[in-house]
């Protein structure tokens, strides 16, 4: 896990065409849309695998969604951003 925060990269999101002082309910906004929308998806692969996960490695899979729901909530944060008209500005180190 800490391998994959690792790769992450720092930076922030930026919009030229908005003032900065609304950046942040632009940022809040997404985070609460992509939680939410990853949070669906992550009941319905728990849903759908319950059968398997009784048996089969339940705990693994169970983690497996979790981080596919976690990738998923990322992911659907930067489509949102970008959306709104934002683009990823990579610190350099």
């Amino acid at each position: 896990m800490l391998a994959l925060l690792a790769c992450t990269p720092t930076g922030s999101w930026q919009n030229a065409s908005v003032p900065e002082e609304q950046w942040g309910s632009d940022r809040a906004a997404c985070q609460a849309w992509s939680r939410d929308q990853a949070e669906r998806d992550f009941a319905l692969d728990q849903q759908s695998s319950a059968s398997l996960n009784y048996n089969r490695g339940g705990q693994w899979s169970s983690e497996m969604n979790r981080y596919s729901g976690q990738t998923r909530e990322r992911d659907l944060f930067g489509t949102c951003m970008r959306a709104r008209g934002y683009h990823f500005e990579a610190q350099s180190e």
